[in-house]
C-alpha cells in the first residue's frame, strides 16, 4: 500500500478553512484517479504542544504505479493547488510505502 499524508498546520481562521476543506476540497480529492481510500483526521492533541498541527489527510493507493499515475493527473494537480491555496502554504506532504511486519 502506498500513501500520501498531507499535514496541515492550524489556519488563522479555522471556520473558513473547515468550510472550504469539507465542502470543496474533499470533492476534488475524491476525483484523483486510482485513489483507493481517503481518510481525514483532525488533530485534537499533540506533542510537542508547539507543533500546531491541525488536520491530516491520508490518501491510499494500492500500488506504486497507481500512486505515480495519480501524481501526474490533472485531478491531483487541481487538488494540490487548492490545498496550497486554502492552507496558505502551511502544509507538509509525505509519500510513504506501508511496510509489513
Amino acid at each position: 500500500m502506498y500513501k500520501i499524508f498531507v499535514i496541515y498546520f492550524a489556519p488563522q481562521n479555522k471556520e473558513e478553512f473547515d468550510s472550504e476543506y469539507f465542502q470543496n476540497h474533499i470533492n476534488l480529492a475524491k476525483r484523483i484517479p486510482n485513489l483507493f481510500k481517503l481518510e481525514i483526521n483532525k488533530v485534537y492533541d499533540q506533542s510537542p504542544k508547539e507543533s500546531n498541527y491541525y488536520l491530516i489527510a491520508t490518501l491510499y493507493f494500492k500500488t506504486k504505479e497507481d500512486l505515480e499515475y495519480a501524481l501526474k493527473s490533472k485531478e491531483m494537480n487541481e487538488a494540490a493547488k487548492h490545498a496550497w491555496k486554502i492552507s496558505k502554504g502551511k502544509m507538509h506532504v509525505l509519500y510513504t510505502e506501508e511496510m509489513q511486519n
